[in-house]
């Protein structure tokens, strides 16, 4: 094999794209199409959870940390959900649900599910 200095050529790289693909196919094995831009919300809502070790964030909160319009990011984590896209009709991978805050009806709270949890627990096994 001769050396490209334009290739990854490490096994250790490899190894590592490796890795990035077995990711993404725990995202690819949903019944729905997920773009980069629903993946990184997932993971961004599992990262948030996780560090405030709490059930549930606002979407704003979100949009927020993904640093998007909020328009943007209730879109991002609509298709996360069981019904997925408004505008396509397509269901989600029923990953989050959203539950109406009782004490402000304008924002909603973001939960991860029983599905989504089973998903960042294929994922995180990838890297034990």
């Amino acid at each position: 094999m001769t050396q490209n200095s334009n290739a990854l050529t490490t096994l250790a790289d490899i190894a590592k794209l490796k890795k990035a693909l077995q990711v993404m196919d725990v995202f690819k094995k949903t019944e729905t199409i997920v773009d980069l831009q629903t993946m990184v919300t997932f993971l961004t809502v599992a990262t948030m959870l996780g560090e405030r070790g709490g059930d549930s964030l606002f979407v704003g909160e979100v949009s927020e940390a993904l640093g998007v319009k909020p328009g943007v990011g209730s879109r991002s984590v609509r298709y996360l959900t069981k019904n997925g896209s408004k505008v396509s009709n397509k269901e989600g991978p029923d990953w989050i649900r959203l539950e109406v805050d009782p004490q402000n009806l304008a924002r909603k709270h973001v939960i991860i599910t029983a599905k989504g949890k089973r998903a960042l627990e294929s994922l995180t096994s990838l890297f034990e």
